[in-house]
């Protein structure tokens, strides 16, 4: 019958088509095989992908990042380093700094008064709660002191020399304070300003430039911003490696300062 015959014609086409698409290897030519191998790998690779996203999707939505019950200052560490000493000078050592300095900072990281060069910082810090500024800052300043940096050789003797000065007696003639008027720990008044002695020279450079730029401007006073505008460059790089290669102090209680950003006993304000 011509219906019997169509369907007897439609099943040997089929079986042709079967033979020349699938076969056997020995028939398919290496192209065809390629094809067929490419493809079985971008399936396999393909379905890989979707159960990742999906423990991804299912982590994210149970536990955000995942940071939840760790303690804060597990998650600063992941970039200054558990023990306050990071890897890179984009990130400052914490170890043996100040408290009422490192509370500070986050502060203003939250507040908007600060942002640092990638963002890291606006974001991480909606991870841990102002309740928490306290545990975070208490931690990482009775860590022992970070080790110092390396002078490097291509450091003008005569430029470290008058770093040092800068440091210990500042300028007069500029009206450029000596540093160490607040950045020691001998001030205990003006514990929001930050040890400056065994931190990377890079992140040093990098501040004192922002603030002479006004790209950082969390001095209430415009302290920093002043003394900053009056440096050169060769200067800032010099102070940055002398203050790097400086020991930092152990840990000593300092007195904390008020919510205005300034000193309860002298009114100064410190970045």
């Amino acid at each position: 019958m011509r219906g019997l015959a169509g369907s007897e014609d439609n099943t040997s086409e089929g079986s042709q088509i079967g033979s020349n698409t699938v076969g056997t290897h020995k028939d398919m030519g290496p192209m065809h095989m390629m094809r067929r191998y490419r493809l079985g790998t971008m399936v396999v690779a393909g379905v890989a992908a979707v159960m990742a996203l999906t423990t991804q999707s299912h982590l994210a939505s149970a536990d955000g990042l995942g940071y939840d019950g760790l303690p804060p200052q597990e998650l600063c560490g992941l970039c200054h380093g558990l023990n306050g000493v990071s890897a890179t000078a984009r990130f400052p050592k914490l170890a043996g700094q100040k408290r009422a300095y490192i509370e500070k900072q986050l502060a203003d990281f939250r507040a908007g008064r600060r942002a640092n060069g990638g963002g890291q910082m606006a974001n991480v810090i909606t991870e841990i709660s102002e309740d928490q500024y306290p545990e975070v800052a208490l931690y990482f300043s009775q860590l022992p002191p970070p080790p110092t940096s390396e002078l490097e050789g291509d450091i003008d003797p005569v430029a470290l020399a008058a770093a040092q000065e800068l440091f210990t007696r500042g300028d007069e003639a500029r009206g450029i304070p000596a540093c160490a008027t607040c950045h020691v720990e001998t001030h205990p008044t003006l514990s929001y300003a930050p040890h400056l002695t065994a931190q990377h020279p890079g992140y040093l450079e990098k501040q004192l430039s922002d603030f002479k730029s006004g790209e950082r401007a969390n001095d209430a006073t415009g302290t920093m911003a002043a003394i900053a505008q009056q440096l050169s460059e060769t200067e800032v790089a010099a102070l940055a490696a002398y203050l790097g290669s400086m020991p930092r102090p152990a840990h000593q209680p300092g007195a904390k300062t008020d919510a205005t950003g300034t000193t309860p006993a002298t009114g100064v304000a410190v970045p």
